[in-house]
C-alpha cells in the first residue's frame, strides 16, 4: 500500500502536482492547451473518401492480367492493349486495362530498348523507329534509347 501512495505521488509530482488535488496552475495549463487543440481543430473533419471499384469482371481480369505481363516484359499502352486482344479480351476491356495498371510509359521504353540492344546492335535512329514500332510515342522511344546510351 505504502509503495502504492509513493508511486502515486511521483506520478503527480512528474505532472507538476504536489498532491492528489490539482493545483489552480495545472488546471489553468490543461485547459490553455485543450483550448489550443481545440482552436487547430477545424469545425468539420471530413472523412476520407473510399474508392468504389466499378469495374467489371472482364476490365478486372484485363487489369490482372496486364499486370502480369508487364511484371516481366517491357509494353508500350498501344503494345499491351494489342496483346491483350490477341488474348481474347475486348478492346474497350484492354483499354481500361492499359489505363488501369499503374506503369511509367517512359520506363517501359527503357526496358524495352535494353531488351533490344542485349541481343543485337542499333543505331540510335534505327533503335528510335523500332521503339515506335512497337507503339512507343517519339518521346518515349527517344527517352528509352538514351536510357542506353545510343
Amino acid at each position: 500500500m505504502l509503495a502504492a501512495t509513493a508511486t502515486a505521488a511521483a506520478l503527480l509530482v512528474l505532472a507538476g502536482c504536489s498532491s492528489s488535488e490539482p493545483t489552480s496552475e495545472a488546471n489553468s495549463q490543461a485547459a490553455t492547451s485543450t483550448s489550443a487543440v481545440q482552436d487547430s481543430t477545424p469545425a468539420s473533419v471530413a472523412k476520407p473518401v473510399i474508392p468504389v471499384d466499378t469495374s467489371t469482371v472482364s476490365q478486372g481480369d484485363a487489369v490482372a492480367k496486364a499486370e502480369q505481363y508487364l511484371a516481366y516484359t517491357a509494353f508500350s499502352r498501344p503494345g499491351l492493349i494489342k496483346q491483350l486482344t490477341f488474348d481474347e479480351f475486348s478492346t474497350p476491356d484492354a483499354t481500361y486495362a492499359a489505363d488501369h495498371v499503374t506503369v511509367d510509359w517512359a520506363v517501359q521504353a527503357d526496358k524495352k530498348a535494353a531488351d533490344y540492344v542485349a541481343y543485337t546492335s542499333f543505331s540510335h535512329a534505327g533503335l528510335i523507329k523500332q521503339l515506335q514500332f512497337d507503339g512507343f510515342t517519339a518521346e518515349q522511344a527517344a527517352h528509352g534509347t538514351a536510357s542506353v546510351g545510343r
